[in-house]
């Protein structure tokens, strides 16, 4: 079973398959929720993909097993079953929470040194364990700048995004435009509940903060209107509510594909707005380089 997904696209979307069905095929995964990974899954399997959520401790033990070699995966499966564009990248789904994994684990002596993901969406590239507590640390513009020229996955690019904006703000998060809504896509920092932000939705045509910045010629430095549109907004951003925050477009071709919103919980923001506008314009850039790989890889 779990050969049906190759190792190297698990540990990358960090999703391991568990029964499969006539048409369908269950995976469990860290993120449930991520459009592409499900696509991409379903366009190797040729199976219609249900996500289920696991714990990332489940997840990578099942990908490790995956790495032991074919013998062991096989003997291991047989034991448990005896037991488009910008927008075509979105879709999240949603699951509830299942014990999806029981897998012996490998003996002692067998396992190699362990690399460990971020804990937290959306992280995505492995790191030594003893270095996995400064991934995730604010890193400076030649850093991010350079780290963001080799990305390969949306996600890799809010990561970086939300690192760098960590260097300014205490709290950030990252919204996508796609198919007539803004929706939550990632976030850190006081009071963020990533899977709270992950269910933030708003229609376009709503009133909301994000309304009058889609042109991405504008930006949003102030208070967030404390009324029915914004409603949602503020209640996934957490306590307490911002006094001022910076809300930035990222665009492609001019128009908003993402936006940041950040502030610093307590405080009125104070930050370089117009460098952050030039640092967002690369960001622009890395997810425009995605699409036209999506397009040239069919």
């Amino acid at each position: 079973m779990l050969s049906l997904v190759p190792p190297a696209l698990a540990r990358r979307l960090r999703a391991v398959p568990f029964e499969r069905l006539p048409i369908h095929l269950k995976v469990a995964m860290i993120n449930p929720r991520d459009p592409v990974a499900l696509e991409e899954i379903a366009e190797v399997t040729g199976l219609e993909v249900l996500p289920f959520i696991a714990t990332e401790t489940a997840v990578l033990e099942a990908i490790a097993r995956l790495d032991a070699g074919p013998q062991e995966v096989a003997a291991d499966v047989a034991a448990t079953d005896a037991g488009g564009d910008w927008d075509r990248l979105w879709q999240p789904p949603r699951a509830r929470p299942q014990q999806l994994l029981e897998l012996r684990r490998p003996p002692r002596a067998e396992r190699q040194p362990a690399s460990r993901d971020i804990a937290t969406f959306p992280g995505l590239a492995s790191v030594p364990a003893e270095t996995a507590s400064e991934a995730d640390h604010p890193i400076d513009e030649a850093t991010f700048r350079g780290q963001l020229a080799s990305t390969i996955h949306r996600d890799e690019v809010a990561r970086l995004t939300l690192r760098y904006a960590a260097g300014f703000f205490n709290r950030v998060c990252l919204f996508v435009v796609h198919r007539g809504s803004v929706l939550g896509w990632a976030g850190r920092g006081h009071g963020v509940v990533v899977d709270d932000l992950q269910s933030y939705t708003v229609p376009l045509d709503e009133k909301s903060l994000f309304h009058d910045f889609l042109s991405g010629t504008r930006y949003h430095l102030g208070p967030i209107p404390d009324d029915r549109a914004n409603q949602g907004l503020l209640r996934v951003l957490g306590d307490p509510k911002p006094l001022s925050a910076l809300l930035l477009p990222i665009c492609v071709r001019d128009r908003a594909v993402a936006f940041l919103l950040a502030d610093n919980p307590n405080e009125q923001v104070v930050a370089p707005v117009e460098h952050l506008v030039s640092v967002l314009a690369a960001v622009g850039l890395a997810i425009e380089v995605l699409i036209l790989r999506k397009k040239i890889s069919g």
